[in-house]
């Protein structure tokens, strides 16, 4: 039953540990809207507090503004907690001179989450990404050329900036949600988004994955979900070994600032010095969101250069320059 394969996925993961308050990011889908009243009856159980947070974008109208009523009477009906908030994210993404209008998005979701975080003094979140989210997530970062990181795609545990992102449907297929909204009778509104191939995960799930499912693989899914499993438990061991590497080449570091080492940086094994780089980006920026595979051989290749002096600004605000025999990344 899928309560029980929730509740296997919070436990073995410690999601309701020391939280008195969790957070649950929905859009009044049926993946959020099927997490909502699993992790809402379990945390429940665990007298743990429930705060249901919808961001309406605004992208599609009087159909966004549906999905804030639907999520807002949801909140009532379960007797939990509901904030949210609206933003004109066409006007923001047609004003934006940086990122796509994706990644637009998620920033300005992830900074209503970590507002809504700061309000209740917690930092747990839960959203409801699944199998088939992962097998899209890996297949599309695939496609752009990302390093091992990306292709280890989503995790079921991890951390974003202060927050703490749970997403225990990430073992269970789109058609077992779909079978248990149905059996229980999950309330849930549609996005006509879904419905076009306008954006590219849409372009996969309408097209490619239905082609590799009927001519190559049946459980493709799960093959992709194998396949994460093994770059994460590689990734797991160089993670492990990131702060002995971290201590040896890292001369200074502030909040904004590290200076490394070039000698014993140029020196480190290729596996190494790309996870120290994302290691020393995620410290200063907070995050690896938007950090492409190429900005990190782009350091790298900054790093070994004979130039003595080298200067370069990879993103906006992210400067690297080259003195002598060190790397100063601000």
């Amino acid at each position: 039953m899928l309560l029980s394969r929730v509740k296997q996925n919070i436990e073995k993961y410690k999601m309701f540990s020391n939280v008195e308050t969790i957070l649950i990011g929905i859009s009044g889908g049926i993946d959020s809207s099927v997490l909502t009243q699993l992790v809402t009856l379990l945390a429940g159980r665990e007298k743990i507090k429930v705060v249901l947070c919808h961001l309406n974008h605004s992208f599609r109208g009087s159909e966004s503004d549906r999905d804030e009523a639907f999520v807002k009477n949801l909140a009532f009906e379960y007797g939990v907690l509901f904030e949210s908030d609206k933003i004109d994210m066409p006007k923001v993404i047609a004003t934006s001179k940086e990122g796509s209008a994706q990644s637009l998005s998620r920033g300005k979701r992830f900074d209503f989450f970590q507002g809504i975080a700061s309000k209740y003094k917690t930092n747990s979140l839960f959203l409801a990404h699944n199998l088939d989210d992962l097998c899209e997530t890996f297949l599309l970062r695939l496609f752009r050329g990302s390093g091992t990181l990306g292709l280890s795609a989503i995790k079921i545990k991890t951390k974003y900036k202060d927050l703490i992102v749970n997403r225990p449907l990430l073992t269970i297929s789109r058609d077992d949600i779909g079978t248990y909204a149905r059996d229980f009778k999950i309330k849930f509104v549609e996005d006509s988004s879904n419905d076009g191939d306008k954006y590219d995960r849409n372009k996969l799930r309408h097209h490619l994955l239905p082609f590799i499912k009927q001519e190559f693989n049946a459980n493709f899914i799960n093959t992709i979900k194998n396949v994460t499993d093994l770059i994460k438990s590689d990734e797991d061991y160089f993670i492990s070994n990131i702060d002995k590497k971290l201590t040896e080449v890292v001369i200074e570091k502030s909040k904004k600032k590290y200076v490394l080492d070039l000698v014993r940086f140029n020196d480190m094994h290729l596996s190494f010095k790309t996870r120290v780089i994302r290691a020393v980006l995620e410290n200063i920026i907070g995050s690896l969101y938007g950090i492409s595979f190429s900005n990190i051989q782009d350091i790298i290749h900054i790093a070994a250069s004979n130039d003595s002096k080298k200067e370069v600004v990879l993103l906006s605000g992210l400067k690297v320059k080259k003195i002598n025999s060190r790397l100063v990344i601000e």
